[in-house]
């Protein structure tokens, strides 16, 4: 029995040790990315629709009662040597009094779109990333990592 309570110590410690060092690798590869944002817009409580080349509905999303959805627009460019993934699980935006908001979805080409990217060295791409956000509040910054862009 205690044989088996080490084996379960040692196997829950590689498991945690396993999660933090993929977090702090992730916060490291982002120091190469340069971000440039290109836009905000307030796209309304309802993203997507219809679809009038299908008999079904696309990609429909519904923000909470009170929230709306904030579109932001990206230009990346991946500045070292090596490729570079980007998570966009680790991407907020702030409110007026600093509440962080966690990323929603990216939509692309008509299907949601994978939450991670691999970005080649020098390479560069735009992305519309949203964000669930409640509409009486006013943007301030995006956040990435330790990192705070001005949406104002």
């Amino acid at each position: 029995m205690a044989n088996i309570k080490s084996k379960m110590k040692r196997l829950i410690t590689i498991f945690f040790l396993g999660i933090f060092s993929f977090s702090f690798s992730q916060e490291i590869e982002l120091k190469n990315l340069k971000v440039e944002i290109l836009k905000t817009n307030d796209v309304s409580s309802t993203f997507g629709g219809a679809n009038p080349f299908r008999s079904t509905s696309m990609f429909t999303k519904k923000a909470k009662e009170g929230m709306t959805f904030i579109m932001v627009k990206l230009k990346l460019k991946n500045e070292g040597k090596e490729s570079l993934n980007v998570n966009f699980n680790k991407f907020q935006i702030t409110d007026n009094d600093n509440i962080k908001y966690e990323f929603s979805f990216i939509y692309g080409i008509g299907f949601p779109s994978t939450k991670t990217i691999k970005l080649k060295p020098g390479k560069k791409v735009k992305k519309f990333i949203y964000f669930e956000f409640p509409k009486e509040k006013e943007l301030n910054e995006l956040v990435i990592g330790k990192v705070k862009y001005n949406l104002k």
